[in-house]
């Protein structure tokens, strides 16, 4: 089994398509750092020089945590072009490095070959494990190099809750208390969460293989399903104000969410539901049809 996911993970891994995607996703999270320097530093170091009084005191203005680290990273800004395309490509990113492969090896007729030698059971579960890691990679890398250019460039405040209208992370939100309290492992848990679901993304595509058989299509798959769940619910939102929550993964995988609020019992059912789902279909498909 360990043979095996070795040889998985290299396949997943030393492919152009993995390289392509962090390529990309990386580009915008860099832009997105990019102007969010040349947009707050002109603003914040005016700022700093008009913070001496006549008598050398130092003068605090609670606005600058508005202009800092925590709300200028990827997840955190919301006035950058980059940060939407970031956020919008996440699900076909997330399965474009190795979610098609089952797909692919099966129509080629490399799983023949592989079905002398190996265990359906554990080809499957290998080729999971790879296809969840890559798709948490691709959106791993690029958050990284994200927080490391802002962290490098901008200064580090504590967020103020007073300026709630300004970040739109308030009470109800998912760890909104964090935010307030210890910012960094608020945005740390945030960065985990997107690596999780776009792995969670990736299976999806790999479990949506096993019924559509166009490799295109299955990697737009669960970025058409969102799309349309996105459609539903501001359908609803506009119709009744009983609907409060948002339940679409590209808009609560970014922490400013001003319309809806980010609430943890649905973003972690949709982790559970999207992984029973791909696991379960994996596994039955896999075991049981007539692949091979």
């Amino acid at each position: 089994m360990k043979r095996l996911l070795r040889l998985e993970l290299k396949k997943a891994f030393k492919n152009r398509f993995f390289v392509l995607s962090v390529s990309i996703m990386t580009l915008f999270a860099v832009l997105s750092a990019v102007y969010m320097y040349q947009n707050n530093s002109a603003v914040l170091y005016g700022i700093v020089g008009e913070r001496f009084a006549e008598n050398g005191k130092l003068i605090d203005n609670p606005m600058l945590s508005l202009l800092g680290f925590y709300n200028a990273w990827v997840g955190g800004e919301n006035l950058s072009l980059a940060y939407s395309v970031f956020y919008t490509l996440l699900a076909v990113a997330a399965a474009l490095p190795y979610a098609w492969s089952f797909f692919l090896e099966r129509k080629t007729g490399y799983l023949k070959n592989i079905a002398t030698r190996v265990h359906k059971t554990r080809y499957i579960t290998a080729k999971m494990l790879a296809t969840f890691l890559s798709g948490t990679l691709t959106a791993l890398i690029p958050l990284l190099v994200n927080v490391v250019l802002v962290s490098a460039t901008l200064p580090v405040f504590q967020p103020e809750v007073n300026y709630v209208v300004y970040t739109h992370i308030g009470f109800g939100d998912l760890w909104a208390d964090l935010y307030y309290t210890t910012p960094l492992l608020y945005l740390t848990l945030f960065v985990l969460l997107t690596a999780l679901f776009c792995g969670l993304f990736a299976l999806l595509s790999f479990a949506v293989s096993f019924y559509i058989h166009n490799r295109v299509a299955l990697l737009f798959t669960p970025f058409l399903l969102f799309l349309g769940l996105q459609y539903v619910e501001n359908s609803i939102a506009s119709q009744t104000s009983a609907w409060s929550v948002e339940a679409v993964p590209m808009s609560f995988l970014h922490t400013t969410t001003p319309l809806l609020l980010a609430d943890g019992r649905v973003i972690f059912g949709e982790a559970a539901l999207f992984l029973l789902f791909s696991v379960g279909t994996i596994l039955l498909r896999g075991r049981y049809d007539e692949i091979y």
